[in-house]
């Protein structure tokens, strides 16, 4: 039960007054599982779940509150009132095909049913979500290894009343990401990764709203990680990463595209890392990221614009006694558009972890 009180109240003149509210949220949640080991190579789990939860709004009795505010705010809680019920079913399958070959699929199927009782309330909806994937790890040597990721994700959402039903749409997406690990020695580390996706939303009835328009979303992206140990005391680190999306209207019948933006972004980072003491470690890099957005305009890629953020990085770190972590952070970021400096903002963090 969740209380929300407002001190000052104010019945004269046209404003609407906020009045007291109580919120009573009721939730049940079951899960069961099986793990089954048919081989030593091989191990399938299976999970089904259940979750669902009852969200009621009202107003509390307060004195003195004209009755036709208060009818007006009962109105408006009421309509915030929802039953949500959520079922699952996923399941594991890891297989050892050999030494070096590791192969694992995963997959899960659920159903959202979101109701509301009042009957304003046009959210009313029906959801399903359906995800399979896989990965493949392949151990050349103890140095270099290879892995192969993918995964197809769906969901089909159905709002139930007619007012909303324009909304309801198919959303597809599909993902493939290969990464290479080569580790030659204690002291230097690189992760190398790509990923491939599509993202594609199309309206179940878009023939009939004009107002909906089916769209699609590609993007193909490429991530380094590197470390090095110089000495017992400095390291080196960079992270780079460079990424092309391209956004477009989608006629998903014939499956062609009208594109209207297009977009690459480039972040690198490296920095040098000190060890002053046992428990302090001082770090200095530079951080930057750049984007540039391209319109197309009669079948033509054009430059729109130019966006840019760099500037020096600063982290001081404490690790004392196993079990506390202070993090300081600074950066002092410059921002650009078109080459041309727009504003310099300095930013500090802490961070203070204790483990208890």
């Amino acid at each position: 039960t969740i209380d929300r009180g407002v001190n000052h109240k104010v019945f004269t003149g046209t404003s609407n007054p906020l009045l007291d509210t109580r919120i009573q949220e009721l939730q049940l949640y079951g899960e069961a599982g099986t793990t089954f080991q048919p081989v030593y190579w091989l191990e399938m789990d299976l999970n089904l779940s259940y979750r669902e939860r009852e969200e009621r709004h009202s107003v509390t009795e307060q004195e003195g509150v004209p009755l036709s505010v208060l009818q007006r705010q009962e109105r408006s809680e009421h309509r915030l009132e929802n039953i949500a019920q959520r079922t699952s079913i996923s399941s594991q399958i890891r297989s050892l095909l050999s030494e070096h070959d590791q192969l694992n699929f995963a997959g899960s199927a659920s159903i959202l049913r979101y109701d509301t009782p009042d009957s304003t309330n046009v959210d009313e909806r029906d959801e399903l979500l359906v995800t399979v994937g896989f990965q493949e790890v392949h151990q050349f040597s103890n140095e270099l290894s290879v892995s192969l990721a993918g995964d197809v994700t769906l969901s089909h959402l159905v709002y139930l009343k007619s007012v909303q039903s324009a909304n309801n749409n198919w959303n597809r997406v599909i993902r493939f990401s290969p990464a290479v690990t080569f580790v030659p020695s204690g002291r230097f580390r690189t992760v190398n990764q790509a990923e491939v996706l599509g993202n594609y939303t199309v309206y179940d009835f878009e023939d009939q709203a004009a107002y909906t328009k089916s769209f699609s979303f590609r993007q193909a992206s490429w991530i380094d990680s590197t470390s090095f140990q110089i000495t017992d005391l400095l390291g080196f680190s960079f992270v780079g990463e460079v990424r092309v999306y391209e956004r477009g209207i989608l006629r998903w019948t014939d499956f062609k595209e009208r594109p209207q933006d297009y977009f690459v972004e480039r972040t690198y980072w490296p920095r040098l890392v000190y060890e002053v003491t046992r428990d302090l470690r001082l770090g200095v890099g530079f951080r930057y990221f750049g984007q540039d957005k391209y319109r197309y305009q009669g079948g033509t890629k054009n430059l729109e614009r130019q966006l840019a953020t760099s500037g020096p990085t600063v982290a001081l770190e404490w690790g004392g006694m196993g079990f506390q972590r202070v993090l300081l952070e600074g950066w002092n970021e410059t921002q650009r558009q078109d080459g041309q400096v727009t504003r310099t903002i300095p930013n500090v963090s802490l961070k203070v972890n204790f483990t208890i």
